[in-house]
């Protein structure tokens, strides 16, 4: 999308049925942390990427913790249009 920052794409992981919530967690968390060093972030949001990712690998073990997490970081992605959150 033109007018975000950038775009995260897990359009090939997020409803596949087949994997794991801790399994799709670690690639949100993958992607995340590559995310964390696009120029177009600040210094405070590069820290903020990397403790999503680190959380998103570290603390996601149930369906609902995935979804707490992911309801967090989807207000921190739409904030100013930061991150363009691409599902399908």
């Amino acid at each position: 999308m033109a007018d975000w920052k950038t775009t995260l794409d897990v359009s090939d992981i997020f409803y596949r049925i087949d994997k794991s919530v801790k399994e799709k967690a670690v690639v949100i968390a993958d992607r995340l942390l590559l995310l964390s060093t696009d120029p177009a972030f600040s210094e405070e949001e590069d820290d903020e990427l990397t403790e999503f990712s680190q959380a998103f690998r570290d603390t996601v073990d149930t369906t609902e913790s995935f979804d707490s997490l992911w309801e967090e970081f989807y207000d921190f992605a739409d904030y100013d249009k930061r991150i363009w959150i691409k599902l399908f």
